[in-house]
């Protein structure tokens, strides 16, 4: 039987408030552009990397895939150039996206507490102080034991990088510099944490220091000018490239396990960062070619079927179980797969469009 805590790997929101799925009323899903269809493809693949059936049969595409789905989330928004006489309201990320992280923090810790499963609480007592650390502490540990499910780690980290974000777009070279060192320093040696030590820490903060290299590295190609200069093609060679690098060489990371490398490590920690970014750089340019009315759909409910979604495929995949011949499992995959992206959109549009969607999500 398939654990509770199926879920233990994502999250899908963009960087900085106003490159996130939007918190406000979405428009109709035959709308067709393409400012969100990256997005759309983004929350398609982690869908799928939460299903558990991928990653049981199709286990090294789901390793390559995290090395940089969630990672393209946090890096893309650095590479847009941000106006710099715009008023910041530096507690917009708190305001606006802690609401939906309890919010959902909240329903799944019901759910989980009077699932029946061995990792539930014992007693209410038991479920309160889980669902209180948890709002608190808002790290992976506190997550999974008030939830049954990690995912909600990403909230937490986004806030913090989208509270950062204004202080790039305004520091002068100089401070940018050291920014850049410093993270570079702390990006080499934060790998070394033990997993443990790292879930339990608050708010994420070592995925911060971990992700704030490579969003800096974005930043700096996007003040340059070089985001835009890079041909497409160039970059999409180098992912492919790279992602092959890791295939043959099995390098692999994930950031809610934080299983990650450091400078002992040297050659995978380059090659995982250049993939990263080269994968926010394809996505972000190629995503402005497509002209998918569903893709732009998926990319304006981002957050709300990162949040939906985990219960869906946890309860789609239980439903079909674990013991199939590879024939019946890979049509079982691409069923609950599609199921668990459809029954999300369909039930975030209709939250967007309900006053309990305006009340969870309008910006503050």
């Amino acid at each position: 039987m398939l654990s509770y805590r199926q879920i233990g790997h994502a999250s899908v929101t963009a960087i900085r408030p106003g490159d996130a799925s939007p918190p406000v009323r979405a428009e109709p899903a035959k709308a067709v552009a393409s400012g969100h269809a990256w997005r759309g493809v983004l929350i398609a693949l982690i869908v799928l990397g939460h299903n558990r059936l991928f990653e049981a049969h199709v286990y090294a595409a789901y390793r390559l895939l995290y090395n940089f789905h969630v990672e393209a989330f946090l890096i893309i928004p650095f590479l847009r150039r941000a106006d710099r006489d715009r008023r910041v309201d530096w507690l917009y990320p708190l305001k606006t996206y802690y609401r939906p992280f309890c919010v959902f923090v909240t329903a799944y810790a019901v759910l989980f507490a009077v699932s029946g499963v061995a990792e539930a609480p014992r007693s209410v007592g038991d479920a309160l102080a889980r669902y209180g650390a948890a709002l608190t502490f808002a790290n992976s540990a506190a997550l999974d034991r008030a939830t049954g499910f990690e995912m909600f780690w990403f909230l937490p980290v986004f806030i913090i990088l989208a509270t950062i974000r204004p202080l790039l777009d305004r520091a002068s070279f100089t401070w940018f510099i050291v920014a850049l060192f410093a993270a570079a320093a702390t990006h080499a040696t934060i790998g070394s944490l033990d997993a443990r030590t790292a879930a339990m820490l608050p708010w994420g903060v070592p995925i911060v220091g971990y992700m704030l290299f490579p969003c800096l590295v974005a930043a700096a190609l996007a003040k340059t000018g070089w985001s835009n200069a890079i041909p497409l093609w160039a970059a999409g060679i180098v992912f492919v490239a790279m992602t092959a690098v890791c295939f043959v060489d099995k390098l692999w990371i994930n950031l809610s396990d934080f299983k990650l490398y450091d400078a002992t490590h040297p050659a995978a920690l380059i090659v995982t960062d250049i993939v990263m970014v080269a994968a926010s750089i394809v996505f972000l340019r190629g995503g402005a070619h497509l002209r998918s009315g569903w893709l732009d759909a998926l990319g304006r409910h981002s957050l709300q079927i990162y949040l939906i979604h985990g219960i869906i495929g946890y309860a789609l995949v239980r439903l079909a179980g674990q013991d199939h011949a590879l024939a019946t499992t890979l049509p079982l995959l691409a069923i609950t797969y599609a199921a668990t992206l459809l029954l999300s959109f369909l039930i975030a549009r209709w939250m967007m469009r309900s006053p309990i969607g305006a009340w969870i999500f309008a910006a503050r």
